[in-house]
């Protein structure tokens, strides 16, 4: 099975698709969550707006003294330590806006090639049973998100100057992996979607309702679905307990071993 996954993978990234459509889908995903707060939060964005004044008119302006002392680079610094409870939480809530919206391409292009109304593509060397097939999509599938979640989560906090040594250590450990979690979840169910449709097209489109209808249910019944807390500041905030945060992460496993077995059964029994 690992050296069938490998071999698939390895076919796979050859593929200039494959290059294609996860920078594109990674380079969106992170234009989305920069950009409504690059203007105040990024170097450049701070330099273009303050670089011409002097520092002890900027330092007054965003750290309310004067700090005559400090070059305009050493304020900008001073300002995004003073903005850490801020943008952290907010990392994980812009994150997730763009994955939501973007993460029914991989969907699409990750299942949605490989299943047609008609066959199966040839993943597997013939003679391979359909549920070794349907394992080697979904692992394939799972690692094309995780590393499309973690590449996304990392460049944010990149271009916002986010430093984790700032932060205790086991609340930065807790927000990644829940994060993981929740995101997981909402890719197993673009993952049922394109088993549905089997249309790389229409799954896309088809996936981008599921999580607008995902979302939305979430806000009416946030204590069922998970969906809204990624898209909510509070969940990502230190303070919050885990009575808030427990019945969102059991609902989050139960839904991806759901939807995946759901997928399974339906790829099954279905005739390709």
């Amino acid at each position: 099975m690992i050296k069938l996954l490998k071999a698939q993978i390895f076919r796979a990234v050859k593929k200039p698709w494959f290059i294609l459509i996860f920078l594109i889908t990674f380079t969106i995903t992170v234009w989305i969550a920069v950009s409504p707060l690059r203007d105040t939060y990024s170097y450049q964005g701070f330099m273009n707006r303050y670089g011409s004044m002097s520092p002890q008119t900027v330092s007054r302006m965003v750290l309310d003294e004067a700090r005559p002392d400090m070059s305009i680079s050493d304020i900008y610094d001073e300002f995004m330590i003073r903005q850490k409870d801020f943008l952290f939480p907010t990392a994980y809530v812009a994150t997730a806006t763009g994955l939501a919206f973007m993460g029914c391409i991989i969907a699409a292009f990750f299942l949605g090639r490989e299943l047609t109304k008609r066959r199966t593509r040839a993943v597997l060397i013939p003679g391979q049973s359909r549920g070794l097939v349907f394992t080697l999509l979904a692992v394939r599938y799972y690692l094309a998100a995780f590393i499309l979640i973690v590449a996304s989560l990392g460049m944010v906090r990149t271009q916002w100057s986010i430093d984790l040594s700032m932060f205790p250590r086991d609340y930065v450990v807790s927000t990644q992996l829940r994060f993981l979690l929740y995101c997981f979840s909402v890719f197993s169910g673009m993952m049922l979607v394109t088993v549905l449709v089997r249309n790389p097209v229409g799954s896309a489109l088809a996936s981008l309702a599921f999580v607008g209808l995902a979302v939305l249910a979430g806000y009416l019944a946030s204590t069922v679905f998970p969906t809204a807390s990624l898209l909510s500041y509070k969940w990502w905030e230190p303070t919050v307990g885990a009575e808030y945060i427990t019945p969102h992460v059991i609902t989050s496993a139960v839904a991806i071993v759901v939807f995946t077995a759901a997928s399974y059964i339906i790829y099954r029994n279905r005739e390709i």
